[in-house]
C-alpha cells in the first residue's frame, strides 16, 4: 500500500498535469478568444501544485528509504567572533 503522503503527491501531479495539458491544448494551441488574466493565474497556480506534488512524492520516497528529511547543520556559535 502506498503511503498517504505519496498518494496525495501523485494526486496533485495528476490533477495539475491534466489541467496544464488541457490548458496547453485548448487555450494556447488553438485559435479562439484571447487567454484572460484569470486563466494565466490558474495555470500558474497549477504549476505550483505540480511542483509541490513532486516535492511530496520525493519526500515520501526519502522517508521510506529511512533517510528522513534533509536538515541543515546546527550553527556553531563562536565566542571569539
Amino acid at each position: 500500500m502506498m503511503s498517504r503522503q505519496k498518494l496525495v503527491g501523485w494526486a496533485c501531479i495528476v490533477v495539475a498535469g491534466g489541467y496544464l495539458l488541457y490548458f496547453l491544448r485548448t487555450r494556447l494551441l488553438t485559435a479562439g478568444l484571447p487567454v484572460e488574466r484569470k486563466e494565466w493565474l490558474q495555470a500558474a497556480m497549477f504549476v505550483v501544485i505540480l511542483v509541490l506534488g513532486t516535492i511530496n512524492v520525493r519526500f515520501a520516497a526519502m522517508r521510506e528509504a529511512g533517510r528522513g528529511l534533509p536538515q541543515l547543520p546546527p550553527k556553531q556559535l563562536s565566542k571569539d567572533a
